[in-house]
């Protein structure tokens, strides 16, 4: 889908047949979409900790799901 999106907003470049002319701006994008996705998952795991009740290791994971973000999103 966001090959078809690139495609036809002119992203990407391509054919006639909507083959894409730069495999490198795929990939790109890929690698973007797959790290948005795990942003997205670390967010949706954090806010799930944040609602537990307080307990043994809430905040050590709470600082790791952080450290886990700060990396992807540097």
């Amino acid at each position: 889908m966001q090959l078809d999106a690139g495609q036809a907003l002119g992203a990407l470049g391509g054919d006639a047949k909507g083959h894409v002319a730069s495999n490198r701006k795929a990939k790109a994008l890929h690698r973007t979409s797959d790290g948005l996705g795990w942003l997205q998952d670390l967010q949706m795991l954090r806010n799930l900790v944040r609602r537990m009740p307080a307990g043994e290791g809430k905040a050590e994971m709470l600082l790791q799901i952080d450290r886990q973000r700060n990396k992807a999103n540097p």
